[in-house]
């Protein structure tokens, strides 16, 4: 089901993406997989934001962040963290949202995941440059940038590095 879920969120399907992904959620309930239904509230968050219904996005990314630290379960810890710094920026929350970006990159440090910690750098990165902090900015979008480079690392590295000229760009004038 999370995958015909997965398949239809990448078409842009939300309707019969979130059909799938809430199948899924049931059946993951039913027989007790927690880790499950963590990934499962996470997916369905997605869809909201998606759908621009971000207050519920937050509610279920909220769920799924209290299962994944209930079970201890890092990774989706950091991930729904990540999820939430990008509903709050897109809420215009930038303040929360990079309370919620440092918390997500001390647990992809914790646990060693150089896309995680990089994907956190550079979205901090871009808060500061919503905040018109451009050398905090530029500084975190290069960490960003040297961890994509030095780990071969594609995703993020166009959207990072674009940030990056438009910085130096506005810096030179």
């Amino acid at each position: 089901m999370g995958k015909a879920g997965y398949i239809h969120h990448m078409r842009g399907d939300w309707d019969e993406a979130l059909k799938y992904h809430q199948e899924a959620l049931a059946i993951d309930k039913a027989i007790g997989f927690r880790r499950g239904i963590a990934s499962d509230l996470g997916n369905i968050a997605g869809i909201y934001f998606e759908k621009d219904s971000i207050d519920k996005a937050l509610e279920y990314v909220q769920e799924a962040l209290k299962i994944d630290n209930e079970i201890g379960y890092s990774e989706g810890e950091a991930n729904q963290l990540g999820n939430a710094a990008n509903i709050y920026r897109s809420k215009g929350d930038l303040l929360q949202a990079l309370k919620y970006n440092f918390e997500s990159l001390r647990k992809y440090r914790e646990i060693g995941s150089k896309q995680g910690e990089a994907l956190d750098l550079g979205n901090i990165g871009m808060i500061y440059k919503d905040m018109g902090l451009l050398d905090a900015a530029l500084k975190y979008l290069e960490e960003a940038d040297a961890i994509l480079i030095k780990h071969n690392l594609a995703y993020g590295r166009d959207i990072f590095e674009k940030a990056i000229a438009e910085i130096k760009s506005k810096k030179t004038k």
